[in-house]
């Protein structure tokens, strides 16, 4: 087929509205793509661009602009699996439907596998079948938005990890390390992909081993945070402290499922604290030598101390010998420094060394590291105490704690700054759904002039809409002299507004930027400013080009079928949810002898007391079952006409479902008074005929120019055994007889050569055909056929209304063979038998006759009766005809 662009513009396709679907279609099929294209459309949920092949679309400089691509599988040159893995590698985040009428596995499967988000067989109903490809398209496209949301959210959330100082990993139980920030690997010198996915523990030496795995071990779901300091052997050899703050997660059965660690290197800190260590452990060295307090008791009693306690405390050392070793200390260490002392002496275990806090006998504080060993001192256990002054240390550690709580503070406030700051964050994607959900809904343009009619605001689709570079480029304009296409329609516009303040749904004709016409819904009215004074005009404006199209081509559809419906023999009938009628056939003049506009509009009252008033519980059956959105079919029941007469119809009726609510039906009645009359004369197999003639309907179907069946209404089951949907898509040498099908082929012929000359096409042909059943059986119809013609005029296919007269047939070969009969019996009769017309013309002699009369059959046959009577005998056959037979 010729390879068409539908693209409505080569050049680079503008950005589309957050609240517009934009949707590449790619078909070979153009009449798919058309329908495709105008049903995704009406929505105003999706702007779709065609295509005839894959080719096309991979050449688009613009391809990366879709939301969504939608794909016919068997396609000329690249079919749909090709073009989605070209599509893939060049563009693999955008989505892409698989479309199409192949259903096989293996056609799935490699589909799915190349990277298609769903796949979507066609046939069935046309509405429920783009309704789900509209519903895929939004899912898909919604999922990808998702995903680059999620993917930004976790950006913005890794650009602040990285720039963290402190190191921060998160791991299971197991330590296979699932997140380490860039600090994490270049504190241990490797990289994430060492790390990510793999059991990494760092070196931990023997003495620091046990105390953490103690760690590790002390976490529940009560207590899941813990922290802790130990050493590291890093990747060069070197050593280091860590400090590290790790919370666990748990599952509801209780059990760890990850860590979050965040640690930082505190060698620094460790390396000044080993220092003080080391000069602590240098002054004791030297207070062996230097004047340090040095006290041994037993007993409690005092019995040896240095002058360097005297110096400290200010007593002598008489008055010392007299006091309890721990009377010098603060009353706030007395007791403890008692109760340690005397487990000592006793032989209990007690800290060796402990800070304590003493008073001078000036009232003044000091504090001393205090020592304790036991010794044998004159054969007798005694404690000696070695007293270092710390007070100025104290003092520092003091500073140094109150620097750790200002530091343990400004950590818990940046712990809630950064809950903040994810709450922030949450709010602003909140919001920023909401605003994205705000601009989806807004469907249209919206605009505010000045009362001059000067635009003031506007929202970045009317420019779209209207074809204008941008905003900018629109503001200031004045909408009644630029965007108007006919002034009419602006004065008229003007005029309502002012007499009623506001318009809804106003239909006008604008025009865009290139100038080319486009209709557009308004709504509009007067804004007003504090004082309540108008200030100007705002509102909406929706693009309705492509809906008038759409309503046009409904026009020209129900025109079609409203044809076909009145061509029917059936009374048809549409019902609106009020069961009042909106259309009746003209079949109605001759089944009920009402004229159509008689019951238009007609409440259900009316019927009921006239038509159907003779109806019954059948009748309310019927409808009780239509209104619970079942189908009723061949109902037979005695219908009212307008003289009053009781006829015989066959009723069938199908609910018409809007919303899941049946909110209608369509009701078809067939007058079988002719049938009844049939079965009478017949006698024969009345229960038989009967059923047959109660479940007759007319076949409603259209076929191409290549007579392949294109539409046949449901009825066609009961007619011929086959469903709906088998029938779609046959021609008719599979449906009827070789003979029947050179009739139709006659036909074809027939038409294509008239069509060729020049020649208008006969409205309406009558064929019977003989159509064969699915069980082997062959049926006889009555076809109309009737040529379509599509938009353009032109030439598109057939369509007909076929009715079975098998019964027909069967009846006029009883009537034949009636005749034979009859015949044989008038040719044999002693008689002479024949037949006039009522004005007297001889229709039917004997052979007899012309033995009798000398006449052959050409010189009687269509010749009045009176010439071969004499004219003396005319009073005597005038009076008994009179008698006789008037």
């Amino acid at each position: 087929m010729p390879q068409t662009n539908f693209l409505v513009h080569d050049r680079e396709k503008p950005e589309h509205p957050d609240s517009i679907v934009s949707v590449l279609y790619v078909d070979d099929e153009e009449d798919l793509l058309t329908i495709g294209k105008a049903f995704l459309e009406r929505s105003g949920d999706f702007r779709v661009d065609i295509l005839p092949s894959a080719e096309q679309a991979l050449a688009l400089p613009h391809l990366h602009t879709y939301d969504a691509i939608v794909s016919d599988y068997q396609m000329p040159v690249m079919d749909g699996i090709e073009f989605l893995k070209v599509f893939r590698e060049k563009l693999p985040k955008i989505p892409f439907i698989l479309f199409t009428g192949r259903g096989r596995e293996e056609v799935v499967i490699e589909a799915l596998n190349n990277g298609a988000d769903f796949y979507l067989q066609k046939g069935g109903d046309p509405t429920a079948q783009f309704a789900e490809l509209a519903h895929k398209i939004k899912r898909a496209v919604m999922q990808r938005k998702a995903e680059h949301s999620l993917f930004e959210s976790e950006r913005r959330y890794r650009e602040v990890v990285e720039t963290q100082t402190e190191f921060i990993s998160r791991f299971t139980p197991d330590f296979v390390h699932l997140f380490v920030n860039d600090a994490y690997c270049r504190h241990f010198g490797l990289c994430r992909e060492e790390i990510i996915g793999r059991v990494f523990i760092p070196t931990i030496p023997d003495e620091d081993s046990t105390i953490v795995r103690e760690f590790f071990s002390l976490f529940t779901p009560e207590n899941p945070d813990g922290q802790i300091e130990h050493r590291v052997i890093l990747p060069d050899g070197s050593v280091h402290w860590h400090w590290r703050r790790d919370h666990a997660f748990f599952d509801d059965n209780g059990r760890i499922t990850e860590f979050q660690s965040i640690g930082r290197d505190i060698s620094v800190q460790r390396q000044a604290i080993d220092a003080l260590k080391e000069s602590e452990e240098k002054f004791r060295i030297l207070a062996d030598t230097a004047p340090i307090a040095i006290i041994l008791y037993q007993d409690s009693r005092l019995l040896y101390v240095n002058d360097h306690v005297c110096r400290i405390t200010g007593y002598t050392r008489d008055e010392l010998y007299t006091m309890n070793f721990w009377e010098i200390l603060h009353p706030d260490y007395q007791e403890t420094a008692k109760t340690r002392g005397l487990a000592r002496l006793r032989g209990d275990a007690a800290p060796a060394r402990y800070d304590v806090k003493y008073f001078t006998r000036s009232g003044e504080e000091g504090w001393a590291d205090l020592s304790a060993a036991i010794i044998q001192f004159r054969g007798k256990r005694t404690v000696l105490i070695l007293m270092v002054g710390i007070t100025e240390r104290k003092v520092m550690e003091e500073e140094l704690r109150e620097a750790y709580e200002q530091l343990k503070e400004a950590d818990e406030e940046l712990q809630a700054q950064m809950f903040e700051l994810d709450e922030s964050q949450k709010r602003i994607r909140q919001n920023e759904y909401e605003y994205r959900t705000i601009l989806k809904n807004l469907d249209g343009a919206f605009y505010r002039t000045d009362l001059q009619g000067n635009l003031i605001l506007i929202s970045p689709s009317f420019a779209e809409q209207f074809g204008y570079p941008g905003t900018n480029d629109i503001i200031g304009m004045n909408i009644r002299e630029n965007f108007y296409l006919n002034p009419s329609d602006r004065d008229l516009f003007l005029a309502k507004i002012e007499k009623y303040g506001k318009v809804k749904d106003e239909r006008v004709t604008l025009k865009r930027y290139d100038g080319s016409p486009v209709i557009v819904s308004i709504s509009s009215h007067l804004f007003k400013d504090e004082s309540g004074s108008p200030s100007g005009i705002e509102g909406v404006i929706h693009e309705i080009t492509e809906t008038v199209r759409i309503e046009e081509a409904l026009e020209k559809s129900e025109e079609k079928f409203r044809e076909m419906a009145e061509r029917s023999s059936d009374l048809i009938i549409i019902l609106n949810s009020r069961m009042s009628p909106d259309y009746v056939s003209p079949a109605a003049r001759r089944i009920i002898q009402y004229d159509p506009e008689e019951l238009v509009g007609k409440p259900p009252e009316f019927a009921s007391s006239t038509i159907f008033s003779q109806a019954g519980p059948i009748l309310m059956s019927a409808v009780g079952k239509t209104m619970n959105g079942e189908v009723v079919e061949n109902v037979e029941i005695q219908v009212c006409r307008k003289d009053g007469v009781l006829i015989p119809v066959s009723l069938s009726a199908v609910p018409t479902i809007h919303n899941g609510t049946v909110d209608g039906a369509q009701v078809s009645m067939r007058d079988i008074t002719a049938v009844r009359k049939v079965e009478q004369e017949l006698k024969r197999s009345e229960e038989q005929y009967r059923l047959l003639a109660d479940n007759v309907h007319d076949v409603i179907w259209t076929a191409d120019t290549e007579l392949h069946l294109t539409y046949i209404s449901p009825s066609i089951e009961k007619s011929l055994g086959y469903t709906q949907k088998e029938m779609i898509g046959m021609d008719f040498s599979e449906l009827v007889t070789p003979e029947s099908f050179r009739k139709i082929q006659t036909l074809n012929e027939e038409h294509a050569e008239a069509m060729k000359a020049g020649k208008s096409l006969p409205k309406k042909i009558v064929l019977e055909l003989e159509f064969s059943q699915r069980s082997g059986n062959t049926v006889w119809t009555e076809m109309m056929i009737s040529p379509a013609f599509d938009a353009n005029r032109e030439f598109s296919g057939f369509v007909g209304v076929t009715r079975d007269i098998t019964k027909r047939k069967e009846a006029e070969e009883l009537l034949r063979k009636s005749e034979e009969q009859f015949r044989s019996f008038v040719e044999n009769a002693n008689d002479i038998v024949f037949s006039l017309t009522p004005d007297g013309t001889i229709t039917y002699i004997p052979d007899k006759w012309s033995t009798i009369f000398g006449y052959g059959n050409n010189e009687v046959i269509g010749n009045p009766a009176l010439r071969f009577i004499h004219p003396d005998d005319y009073p005597r056959i005038f009076d008994f005809i009179t008698r006789k037979i008037i």
